[in-house]
């Protein structure tokens, strides 16, 4: 069925040869081969294109224009603010055709909530495998006016009294897939600390939100230190201002715990639209509803497409999660902002995009595909996209979300 997935890799492998610049390799530690010690020099010498290979050790992000690819060692590249105040990273202005991507790199926070944001990107962003580094401030993604974003894997390596990692879009399209996100904690503290209580994910202006197979839980509530009656409330799971999300199978959302039974949160609240489906666990805390009432609610079936893997001599995982039995067609290629169809919104560039195949959903309801992938060095730093249409017995046709990975 997916027999041509190699010679799709090898076709577009070469495509993104010609784009890609040069590769970069930065190591604390000046092992051999080294070109920076850090990131900031290497941005400053980077162009478009061009991949950081980047060894364990610890590391400043930066504010950048281009687009460029980060490739860390798995849970051994750590990354911290380049300066109190400012963002791990910045990145702006990627623009349509070229990319934004990061695998495998750890966030350090430094103080209160850290953040890595994105603002009017037209060209993708792709991060997988990101992840913090178990402390009691969360880290933050921020999406600003982006059009494709598509995070795969990150917040996995989570300890139980992590903060944790969690997403903020405006006026973006966001897809979450294979993730475990969860905001911030509340804390009230008359020796100085004082934060609120953040949502998973907060999406607001327009955004829409793509989940598949992840978890989100909002940050907890607190009392006040030592415990003597004022408190902060507990988040919502997912929170949507004037937004819209699409919550497929495999997916489970809930409210953080409250300090209090007194304050009951949802786990889905604010304002906006939901397609949901009627499988996926809602844990709302207290006597709240799981879903606010001025969200709007469509159940139906919603299939979910799920990317793991990518290393180079390796495999691609693909998880199929739709109504068993049902035909279905899946296609490869690089991800791209939306485009609209009568069947939802295509997220494969059409220059790139090949059929790979389709078949008949399992009675279980998940089909999951393993393919290889060459051994080819060419081809690290490329990102691949898929995305599958699934039919209904009345021959209706629906677009699932878009899931990436960053080939290594």
């Amino acid at each position: 069925m997916l027999t041509r997935f190699a010679s799709v890799l090898f076709v577009l492998g070469s495509v993104s040869a010609v784009a890609q610049g040069r590769t970069w390799v930065i190591d604390e530690a000046n092992g051999p081969g080294t070109d920076f010690l850090d990131l900031p020099p290497a941005e400053a010498a980077a162009a478009d294109g061009d991949v950081f290979a980047i060894r364990a050790g610890s590391y400043h992000g930066f504010a950048t224009t281009k687009a460029l690819t980060l490739i860390g060692t798995p849970g051994l590249t750590k990354v911290i603010t380049p300066m109190i105040g400012l963002p791990v990273f910045e990145v702006t202005n990627v623009p349509a055709g070229r990319t934004f991507a990061a695998r495998d790199v750890v966030i350090q926070t430094l103080g209160m909530t850290t953040h890595v944001v994105f603002r009017n990107c037209v060209g993708p962003i792709v991060l997988q495998g990101i992840e913090d580094e178990n402390s009691y401030f969360a880290v933050s993604l921020d999406f600003y006016s982006c059009g494709a974003v598509c995070l795969s894997a990150c917040g996995q390596n989570q300890s139980t009294f992590d903060a944790g990692i969690g997403v903020i879009a405006s006026a973006s399209d966001v897809t979450i897939q294979g993730c475990r996100l969860r905001g911030q904690y509340a804390a009230l503290d008359p020796r100085g600390l004082n934060l609120y209580a953040a949502p998973a994910v907060r999406a607001s202006s327009g955004s829409r939100v793509f989940l598949a197979d992840s978890q989100l839980a909002g940050g907890a509530g607190a009392h006040e230190w030592p415990f003597i009656g004022t408190y902060r409330t507990s988040a919502a799971g997912l929170d949507l201002q004037a937004s819209s999300a699409r919550i497929g199978l495999g997916c489970d959302i809930a409210a953080g715990s409250g300090a209090t039974p007194t304050l009951p949160v949802p786990a889905i609240g604010g304002t906006g639209s939901i397609d949901l489906d009627p499988s996926v666990p809602l844990a709302p805390f207290g006597s709240a509803p799981p879903i606010a009432p001025t969200v709007t609610v469509t159940t139906r079936v919603v299939s979910a497409l799920t990317a793991s893997g990518g290393t180079l001599g390796g495999q691609v995982q693909l998880d199929l999660r739709s109504a068993p039995t049902r035909p279905f067609v899946l296609a490869v290629g690089q991800l791209e902002a939306a485009v609209p169809t009568p069947f939802g919104s295509l997220f494969l560039a059409p220059a790139t995009m090949v059929v790979l195949g389709g078949g008949l959903q399992t009675t279980q309801g998940v089909v999951t595909f393993v393919l290889s992938v060459p051994s080819n060095p060419t081809l690290s730093g490329l990102h691949l996209a898929w995305q599958a249409a699934t039919e209904d017995p009345l021959g209706r046709v629906d677009l699932a979300n878009p899931a990436a990975v960053l080939l290594r």
